[in-house]
């Protein structure tokens, strides 16, 4: 009786099962019925390196993707295939399945499940050593609790494992180990899992950057240990160099042009509107925010066997990634990114927790209605490549009368539908900025400690929204709104 008591007034000062239980419960559902594009393809990719293993053909490896035998999306690989080497281990048996029964697992949804699950793997792996970080500057077991929850349940990642299915996930995972063993005094094995972590998608070489200049005052080691991060990328170019369709699929890629793109495509300097464009004779906020966290970064006194610096690691590794995702374009996907050292970054500085968590909560749903913008909710046709063709529920999305989230939005907001998005860029610009100057370490440690309570509640608002998100999807898809 007086545990039933406790679960309905909510007693108990850590998650309760239930609450993961809602998450999953969404994450199940989709995993199931939304098989998006890319993950297809990235599954078919990785099961391609144990074809051109057992064939003896590695080294045409972009071939064999380019020829595309499996009938997927995409026809080049546009990036290296370092990230989807430890895919490809996880995914043996279902192209065993492939290989020798002939099953095509791309049209099974049970054998693209088994492959996600991997990335869901990668996340548990993540969560392991945000603990093992957070311990490294606190022993509140109940705030370390309501970190990993706050990771677990995080939109950013929902989008990112949950539907989009990319591996950024698996760059994530070699970071937060790579920070781990640099606080643990470990530079050798940092240099050398950031360097592969960057390799497999270049996104945290902005952070990287900034914690070197953090760590290392000396101009030369400095120079070369930006240098090092390229190293893997730079041999498997060399290697690849003339090998078959290589050079065309590179530059059909995305990834590897990101510092490129971030030039290109900014919001102007111009205090119109925050609405991406050519730079044209306009400052990039992007280049220019970097900038200034990157001489913040080499002009603080960095001591190593001070405890209290180590908290300007975490925010170097928070602060260019903020500055990137509030200013540059990217995938709806890519503020996983901000995960998990964002999270790490409120666990350490425990007094402004309540602060902190409220704004990340406002950070996440405005950052899913930017989602709604981007590429999953244009194919509502995804959903049709899950479970619906095993239960007999296709639909066909051409008589939907939504046929994304996107079109509902727009006619409900009609003629505010451009200021109402103006509005979503602005509040996430303005919280990120928000967030970059109360945790920097110097100001934090001199802000009063306010007196509020986080309710159980607050930890619940972007999973709430989140589940409106993920119901109205499947309404618009059997024509219900």
């Amino acid at each position: 009786m007086n545990k039933c008591c406790n679960f309905i007034k909510l007693k108990k000062t850590t998650p309760y099962w239930w609450e993961y239980s809602i998450i999953f419960l969404v994450s199940m559902v989709m995993i199931l019925f939304y098989i998006y594009w890319d993950f297809k393809t990235l599954t078919i990719w990785s099961t391609s390196i144990l074809d051109c293993i057992v064939d003896g053909n590695l080294y045409d490896y972009y071939q064999v993707v380019a020829d595309n035998i499996y009938n997927v999306h995409h026809s080049y690989n546009g990036y290296n295939y370092l990230s989807l080497i430890p895919w490809a281990i996880w995914n043996i048996p279902i192209w065993l399945l492939q290989r020798f029964a002939g099953i095509n697992i791309v049209d099974h949804t049970l054998m693209l499940v088994w492959s996600k699950l991997f990335l869901v793997f990668m996340v548990a792996i993540i969560i392991f050593f945000t603990r093992k970080i957070i311990e490294c500057f606190t022993d509140d077991d109940t705030l370390i609790k309501w970190s990993n929850y706050l990771i677990i349940t995080s939109p950013f990642l929902f989008m990112a494992i949950m539907l989009a299915g990319q591996t950024d996930v698996i760059v994530i995972a070699l970071a937060v180990m790579a920070i781990y063993f640099l606080l643990k005094g470990k530079k050798g094995l940092f240099f050398v899992l950031m360097a592969f972590s960057i390799s497999a998608k270049p996104f945290f070489i902005f952070a990287y950057i900034a914690v070197v200049l953090l760590i290392e005052k000396n101009i030369i080691k400095m120079f070369l240990e930006i240098v090092v991060s390229f190293v893997p990328s730079l041999l498997f170019n060399a290697i690849y160099a003339n090998a078959p369709l290589y050079k065309e699929s590179i530059s059909a890629g995305t990834s590897n042009s990101i510092i490129v793109k971030t030039l290109e495509n900014c919001i102007p300097a111009t205090g119109r509107a925050f609405v991406p464009a050519q730079i044209d004779g306009k400052a990039s906020i992007v280049v220019v925010g970097l900038v200034i966290i990157y001489f913040v970064a080499y002009f603080i006194n960095y001591e190593e066997k001070k405890e209290e610096k180590a908290n300007y690691i975490i925010y170097m590794m928070v602060a260019p990634m903020l500055v990137y995702m509030a200013f540059a374009n990217y995938e709806f996907y890519r503020k996983v990114y901000l995960l998990p050292f964002l999270i790490i970054m409120f666990a350490i500085n425990k007094k402004l927790w309540v602060v902190n968590v409220l704004l990340e909560k406002v950070l996440g749903i405005v950052g899913m209605i930017l989602a709604l913008f981007g590429a999953f909710t244009a194919y509502l046709d995804c959903i049709n490549r899950g479970l619906m063709q095993r239960f007999g529920l296709l639909q066909s999305v051409s008589k939907c009368k939504y046929n994304s989230l996107v079109a509902l939005i727009a006619e409900k907001t009609g003629e505010n539908f451009t200021v109402f998005q103006i509005l979503c860029v602005s509040v996430f610009v303005a919280v990120s900025l928000i967030l970059l100057v109360i945790n920097f370490p110097y100001i934090s440690k001199r802000l009063p400690k306010p007196k509020l309570n986080c309710n159980r509640a607050i930890y619940w608002l972007d999973s709430l929204v989140l589940l409106v998100i993920v119901v109205s999807l499947f309404l618009c898809y059997f024509n219900v709104l």
